[in-house]
């Protein structure tokens, strides 16, 4: 008799602990979104300290870039906006070249975001602004290396190098290039880049963009030509050379489809 009553207590306990594992839904993971950006010169990969030819047939290598990107955001199907990060800092240098998000399922059917850093966190327009306020972590943090100290707020785009300005010589390259836009009016809001996707539980999404430095360079708007134009830092005589920057800076992004 003990030995019946014993068996059914095991069977018992056995059933129900297997309806308790049967029944157990998985953890669901939110969803993610990774953007990640590519530097590409000509059909190259651009990495630091290697040598490239440009457009116009200088050569010439790189030895830094970074930009800020703020109000990144999706759009979603039915044209709402789903906000992803105020302000975000890139860096080819120092390998920071993609940034992920917790999203929203759902459908998305495009993703934008604007160059530089808005007035209302760039120094010059905030009275309350303090760089000290931002740990080394923080995208506006002065370890960066992207405030202008003397100009009172950020860089947004910044490209550095050296180039030889005689086409397709390998000599040494003598000359310094430094090319940094910055003020307010120099802020870009690039237009939406239409992207379809869908996301739901555990699902990681990916956005990758190309920026084309032959398009920094030369396109059908303007030319930044290294044999006459090398250094802008915000000085407000060289303003010309400053909407050039910014613009074919903004001009380079391009979504990978």
């Amino acid at each position: 008799m003990r030995i019946t009553n014993l068996l059914a207590v095991v069977f018992s306990v056995l059933f129900i602990g297997g309806c308790t594992k049967d029944d157990e839904t998985p953890a669901e993971r939110p969803a993610e979104l990774s953007i990640m950006f590519l530097p590409m010169i000509g059909n190259q990969e651009m990495q630091i300290a290697q040598p490239y030819v440009n457009v116009d047939g200088y050569p010439l290598f790189f030895k830094d870039l970074n930009f800020y990107l703020s109000n990144i955001r999706l759009i979603a199907e039915d044209s709402s906006i789903v906000p992803l990060s105020d302000i975000e800092i890139f860096s080819v240098r120092n390998h920071r070249t993609s940034a992920t998000y917790t999203i929203p399922y759902g459908k998305y059917v495009g993703i934008a975001f604007d160059l530089g850093v808005p007035a209302e966190l760039n120094s010059p327009e905030n009275p309350d602004f303090s760089i000290g306020d931002f740990d080394s972590n923080h995208p506006l943090s002065e370890s960066n290396g992207m405030f202008w100290s003397w100009q009172g707020g950020y860089r947004f785009f910044s490209i550095e190098g050296f180039c030889d300005t005689v086409p397709n010589t390998a000599a040494a390259l003598p000359i310094s290039f430094g090319l940094h836009s910055g003020l307010d009016t120099l802020y870009r809001e690039i237009p939406p880049f239409s992207r379809q996707f869908d996301v739901g539980s555990n699902d990681v999404a990916l956005i990758s963009f190309k920026l084309n430095l032959d398009t920094f360079f030369l396109n059908e708007n303007s030319h930044i030509d290294l044999k006459y134009e090398t250094q802008f830092h915000g000085n407000m005589t060289q303003m010309p050379l400053g909407i050039k920057v910014a613009d074919n800076s903004a001009a380079c992004f391009e979504i990978i489809q």
